[in-house]
Formats: C-alpha cells, sequence, structure tokens
C-alpha cells in the first residue's frame, strides 16, 4: 500500500488559479547631494546657433547597499512636481534664461531652457536626443568628456530613505557618470527682501 501526502488547499483536482507573485521589495535610496548642474551647449540654439546654457539639477542618492546613483532631472519635472520656489523660478530665469513658454510640438507649456540671445525654447533637447538625433551635453554620448559643472544647493529634504520615483522612472531624467561632475561655487540664492521663503525649495512640497 502506498501513501500520497497533499497539502491541504481547500481546492479540488483541476482547479485553476493564479500563483502569487514573488514579493519584491521596492528600490530604496537615501538622497546625500544636489545642485544645479550647468554646461555649454555644443550644438547652439537651433534658431541662432548661439551657444547658451544648457541646465538641470543634479540629485547624489546611495542605495541601500551603499552604491552611489547621480540622476539628472529636467526642469519639468521638478517644476510638476512642484518643488521649485517662486523666488528660485525667478532667479533662474533671469541668470539662466529658464522659463515656462508653450511648446507648439509639445502642444504644451512647461518649464525649460530657453537660448539666452533669441528667447527659443529649446525644449528638452537637452535630455533627450530631438526629431534631428542632436540630443544635448546631458544625453548625447558624443559628449560624455565635457564636464558637467555643479553649483550645490542647499539639500531637497532630509527625510528617511525612499523611491524617488519622479527622479528615476521619468523619462526626463538621466543617468550621469560621477567622473563627469565638477564641484563649482555653491549656488547663491537671492530671494527677494519680503520672501517668507529663503529656500530655493518650496517648503509645501513632499519628494
Amino acid at each position: 500500500m502506498s501513501v500520497q501526502f497533499r497539502p491541504i488547499t481547500g481546492r479540488e483536482d483541476g482547479d485553476w488559479f493564479d500563483e502569487e507573485e514573488p514579493f519584491r521589495i521596492p528600490p530604496s535610496y537615501m538622497l546625500v547631494d544636489n545642485g544645479l548642474a550647468w554646461a555649454w551647449s555644443p550644438n547652439g540654439c537651433y534658431r541662432c546657433s548661439f551657444r547658451y546654457l544648457e541646465s538641470a539639477m543634479v540629485f547624489t542618492f546611495l542605495d541601500r547597499w551603499g552604491y552611489r546613483h547621480d540622476r539628472i532631472v529636467a526642469w519639468n519635472v521638478l517644476d510638476d512636481m512642484g518643488f521649485l520656489s517662486r523666488a528660485f523660478k525667478i532667479q533662474i530665469g533671469r541668470e539662466l534664461s529658464v522659463r515656462t513658454n508653450y511648446s507648439k510640438r509639445m502642444g504644451e507649456s512647461y518649464l525649460a531652457v530657453n537660448c539666452s540671445h533669441c528667447g527659443a525654447i529649446q525644449g528638452v533637447n537637452f535630455i533627450i536626443n530631438d526629431y534631428l538625433g542632436r540630443g544635448g551635453v546631458f544625453s548625447n554620448p558624443r559628449y560624455d568628456s565635457i564636464p558637467i559643472q555643479v553649483k550645490r544647493l542647499p539639500l531637497l529634504t532630509r527625510d528617511k530613505p525612499g523611491t524617488y520615483r519622479w527622479a528615476f522612472e521619468d523619462p526626463f531624467t538621466r543617468d550621469v557618470p560621477a567622473r563627469r561632475l565638477v564641484a563649482d561655487q555653491p549656488f547663491r540664492f537671492h530671494p527677494a527682501p519680503t520672501s517668507r521663503n529663503p529656500s530655493p525649495w518650496n517648503p509645501q512640497a513632499r519628494p
């Protein structure tokens, strides 16, 4: 006589059921540094060929194993998340020609780099390839040897580790090798004398 052991499942033979998905721990990161990243455009403005300043923000994270991740994040992502204070946007508009304009090609308004000579919106060409395949200093492999200057800013958040999906999953973000990042003078933030927020960050935002 043979004995067959079966688990007690409450199911009859032949019943179909879905196996449970294995439990996955989402990636977790600690923000350790951030700054304003900039470099001269190697392409120049598509309209007037002026070599404007390409700029974005760079965030440095450590994962749970201690590995470093440097992420370039476009202005439109930070603006959509509500991270930037009004005074900071005024200052980068004045000093870096980063302004909110309407793009006919995109069909929407968003915060982006503009040519400081002719005012043409450069869109997100600096973070992804445009329709001509040009790309910019942050994303085009041809420019991997160009240093990226970083002006440090106060830390966006000192909260406990999080997923920071806006920095890792948004299509307008990119990895950047640490070897390309060169420390510049810290960013000098000049809020208006009447400003109640002496920070470039919006205190109401939740990273």
